[in-house]
């Protein structure tokens, strides 16, 4: 942008939005930037913002020099399951702090970064908004130095062509060919394999395979639509999940919450 201000960056927002018809991200990663923070809350004002983990990292070099602070904080930013979990951590975490304005003042935008707080947000596995590594190493292999401006365009087309080929070759195979785990599948894989894209089924299929290895209790119902049920990985007898199943709507609900994040 040639100029940071938050008017370039809420027309820069409103154009990417002009070719989705409208349609609104549910979720997107932001850095401290106030400008372009304002300009997102102004055009986005009812997605689901998460800091930039990176961002966040780096802030936390600056302003607290402890050892080994820096290790356990991320891992803590990172903890699933309920907000009991994060905090617990975090009460273990401030042991290693006295009195610092940094922590305390991150601490009350967690809502903005711990996963802990942001089970039911989807965002496809991203914590940062920094460049794409797979990307850059793909484009680098392609792209060398002293490259004149007409070379560079041509190569990144080309490498943006290569790479939406290998996306058609994937809805083709998606389209006429079958899975090799067709054999004894369930009617649950079977009906998922005409829904998913091929990788997006193998990937399910990997899930599925897991089933086994769970304990599923009753829990109890309340008398309506709603029925509870206990669910246990059987090495793990301490830690469960509670899956809501409403019979009227049909529709399921984990406390897990991969199914918002995943």
């Amino acid at each position: 942008m040639s100029d940071e201000v938050k008017a370039s960056y809420v027309w820069a927002l409103e154009s990417f939005l002009a070719p989705m018809d409208g349609v609104k991200p549910k979720s997107g990663i932001i850095d401290r930037d106030n400008v372009i923070r304002n300009a997102i809350r102004y055009v986005l004002p009812f997605s689901k913002h998460r800091l930039c983990s990176w961002h966040i990292l780096q802030n936390a070099m600056i302003n607290v020099h402890i050892e080994g602070f820096h290790k356990d904080f991320f891992k803590i930013m990172l903890v699933r399951g309920p907000p009991e979990n994060f905090e617990k951590r975090w009460d273990d975490l401030l042991k290693q702090v006295r009195e610092n304005k940094w922590v305390k003042k991150i601490y009350d935008r967690k809502e903005m970064w711990a996963e802990a707080y942001m089970m039911e947000n989807f965002f496809a596995g991203c914590i940062s908004n920094q460049r794409c590594k797979s990307m850059n190493s793909v484009i680098r292999l392609s792209v060398k130095s002293g490259l004149t401006l007409i070379k560079l365009v041509e190569k990144l087309d080309s490498k943006l062509a290569h790479i939406r080929h290998r996306g058609h070759e994937a809805e083709v195979s998606t389209v006429t060919a079958k899975s090799t785990r067709v054999i004894n599948l369930t009617v649950l894989a079977k009906h998922a394999e005409l829904i998913y894209t091929r990788g997006a089924y193998e990937f399910f299929y990997k899930e599925l395979h897991l089933e086994s290895a769970y304990v599923v209790n009753d829990i109890d119902d309340d008398g309506g639509s709603i029925y509870r049920y206990q669910v246990n990985h059987h090495m793990y007898p301490n830690s469960s999940s509670i899956v809501k199943y409403n019979n009227i709507k049909v529709s399921y609900n984990c406390s897990c919450k991969l199914f918002e994040r995943s």
